[in-house]
């Protein structure tokens, strides 16, 4: 099996991008926007309580809205021709909103769950910070304690 030296891989990588005369202007990984839309905001509890609380105001779309037209004259057969169309679709259309009526039911519940493990979670983090202080303390006095033993 032969060996591979990885630092003359990347001497001679450094020499090839010397001789082609790039520029070391490395982007900090700071300044990279994440693809998934994120933000470098903070996360704000008020603001996802807010979100969720509108989540579950409009998880459930209808099939059927009121069919009006306002034109004169046509606005009658415009209608008519509306309603007709709605009811030779509806056996599509109905399952599809169905579907999605239970995965925005589904959706709501998990993400107030979510707030739900934040909740458990933070309250077990108090927990266990209030812990570490106290074992912290404790070593401290140990260790005052073994000072003033060996000192004697």
């Amino acid at each position: 099996m032969e060996q591979i030296n990885i630092e003359d891989i990347m001497k001679e990588i450094r020499a090839d991008i010397a001789a082609k005369g790039y520029a070391d202007n490395e982007i900090p990984f700071g300044d990279i926007a994440c693809l998934a839309g994120g933000t470098e905001l903070p996360f704000d509890m008020k603001d996802y309580m807010d979100e969720l609380k509108e989540m579950d105001e409009s998880r459930t779309i209808l099939a059927y809205r009121d069919i009006r037209s306002t034109r004169k004259g046509l606005g009658g057969l415009i209608t008519f021709c509306k309603k007709v169309i709605r009811k030779i679709v509806s056996f599509y259309v109905e399952p599809l909103v169905d579907d999605q009526n239970r995965f925005n039911e589904l959706t709501t519940i998990t993400m107030a769950q979510t707030v739900r493990r934040f909740n458990d979670d933070d309250a077990r983090i108090e927990e266990l910070e209030k812990k570490i202080y106290k074992c912290e303390r404790r070593i401290r006095e140990l260790e005052a304690q073994l000072l003033k033993d060996e000192q004697k």
